[in-house]
């Protein structure tokens, strides 16, 4: 791991211990097995929101935040949204342009097909919302 990775890793650990985290009582079962972590609003963390239409495919929000030369483009797992990546924006985005989408049937993104999740139609709607979000140089 690189010198900027570590840094992002251990500011976004720092970042994260002072963040409300709903944890129920000891007499309580939690809902889910994860801990659920409350953001207060996405302005905090990125400089923007926007929706990419991706003709033939949808609508994708994506988070946008920083404005430098070099991209780094966040992709979530199964579950999450852009937002997973806020706390690594907020500390990058001095350095890097930092974009997170919504990917297909997740957050604010709406697509035309929510069933078709082929690396040939993953691959094709992250480049065209890397291009959608003037990603590239």
């Amino acid at each position: 791991m690189d010198s900027v990775h570590e840094e992002a890793m251990q500011t976004s650990i720092q970042e994260c211990s002072r963040l409300s985290v709903d944890v129920p009582a000891s007499n309580q079962q939690p809902s889910t097995s994860r801990r659920a972590v409350q953001l207060h609003s996405w302005e905090e963390y990125w400089d923007s929101k926007q929706l990419v239409d991706v003709p033939g495919r949808g609508s994708f929000n994506a988070y946008t935040a920083g404005s430098g030369n070099a991209v780094v483009f966040c992709l979530h797992g199964g579950g999450y949204t852009g937002l997973t990546w806020s706390l690594v924006a907020r500390q990058l985005k001095d350095r890097y342009r930092v974009v997170a989408p919504d990917l297909r049937c997740h957050g604010e993104t709406t697509s035309s097909n929510d069933l078709d999740f082929s690396f040939e139609v993953c691959t094709t709607v992250c480049c065209l919302c890397c291009k959608g979000c003037h990603c590239e140089s």
